[in-house]
């Protein structure tokens, strides 16, 4: 197992990788100072089946009283419904400020388990067992927490961090093909916005990574995991750009989830790879990279079989989707855009003519007339 740390001053947490690393939640909690009252699993019924029991057994059978909550596998349980549903369990369940929340599982659990630890009682712990590619590389660190609203993606929210992050990769095993695939669509941002070493080791083993290769995930997980702390470690709350790098591709792929009704036609994974291609597409139109750069993602998208369009998705909706997002304000809007392979700059108030053709290419629709 590989271990680092996010330095965060008193709300500092472990990361740890490696095969098996779900056993290190007992010894996260063994160094709590206070008792533990009440753990609360958050899971999905696939992941309990897979990992969660086993994993319950191991807690109860060190003398953790221990609950499972079970949400839908989906974006929607990231919604006040679902939000209040665990508040009612909590309460049910008598939980304290010292009981821990535990999400298991993707990103639409550490989600909805960080805000709702964010905000019960004012705040209790919890710690992130990502289960899947794309939460181990990037969602599960850095204490973002939101659940979304129907006009946009986590639109109510909070920064909380975690009390650990663990990466057990034995869990990518079980990925479906899809879900792994939507993974390494963030691992491929990383490698644009500062990582060309990440980029080309995609590049060279795209078989063993689409494959589920064991030590190439690893290398790959540890890597993003350690850029990604850096980032969080000068920027927790997002104030000052660099954090902000993280977006990339972000702003159009979160428009086009919304876009489509958050339904299985684009997961985030591929809306984000989508993105990230408009990000390029605007860039350029920019001067700001080169075709070879825009060509280069786009043909590593492709080897990875990600989409890098979305048809029957209307750009109207994606552009009104777009205007609620964060990173639009009063004043304009801002982007995060490549310059090259490891290198990105943010750009505010581009040319709307601008981003309604990227999203128009994008959408395979003609761009309306001005």
């Amino acid at each position: 197992m590989k271990s680092l740390r996010v330095h965060l001053a008193s709300r500092s947490y472990p990361i740890v990788v490696g095969r098996g690393a779900i056993r290190y939640a007992l010894t996260l909690l063994r160094q709590r100072k206070h008792p533990v009252n009440t753990l609360c699993i958050v899971t999905t019924s696939i992941v309990r089946r897979l990992h969660g029991e086993r994993f319950h057994q191991l807690l109860e059978h060190r003398g953790y009283p221990c609950k499972i909550v079970v949400i839908p596998d989906t974006e929607s349980s990231k919604s006040i419904t679902q939000y209040q549903r665990l508040l009612k369990h909590l309460i049910l369940y008598r939980a304290s400020s010292q009981s821990i929340l535990i999400a298991l599982g993707g990103g639409v659990v550490g989600d909805l388990v960080g805000f709702t630890a964010a905000t019960f009682k004012r705040g209790i712990p919890y710690l992130q067992i990502p289960t899947t590619l794309l939460a181990q590389v990037d969602s599960a660190i850095g204490g973002k927490t939101a659940i979304d609203l129907p006009a946009g993606k986590n639109l109510v929210g909070a920064f909380y961090q975690p009390i650990g992050v663990i990466s057990d990769t034995d869990c990518l095993g079980t990925l479906p093909t899809r879900q792994l695939r939507s993974g390494l669509a963030e691992v491929v941002k990383y490698g644009i916005l500062g990582d060309p070493t990440l980029f080309r080791y995609v590049e060279r083993h795209t078989d063993q990574l689409l494959s589920g290769t064991p030590e190439h995930l690893a290398w790959i997980v540890i890597r993003c995991a350690m850029a990604k702390a850096r980032l969080v470690e000068q920027d927790e709350y997002d104030r000052r750009n660099i954090r902000m790098a993280l977006n990339l591709g972000h702003t159009i792929g979160h428009a086009i989830e919304a876009a489509a009704a958050y339904s299985r036609r684009y997961d985030h994974g591929q809306a984000v790879a989508i993105g990230m291609v408009g990000a390029a597409r605007l860039s350029q139109r920019l001067n700001l990279c080169s075709s070879s750069t825009v060509q280069r993602l786009t043909q590593l998208l492709r080897q990875l079989k990600l989409p890098i369009a979305c048809p029957k998705v209307p750009p109207s909706s994606i552009l009104a989707a777009m205007h609620h997002d964060k990173k639009f304000t009063s004043s304009g809007n801002r982007f995060v855009l490549p310059t090259r392979i490891g290198h990105v700059v943010i750009r505010s108030n581009i040319p709307d003519h601008m981003i309604h053709e990227v999203v128009c290419e994008l959408a395979q629709a003609k761009p309306p007339r001005s």
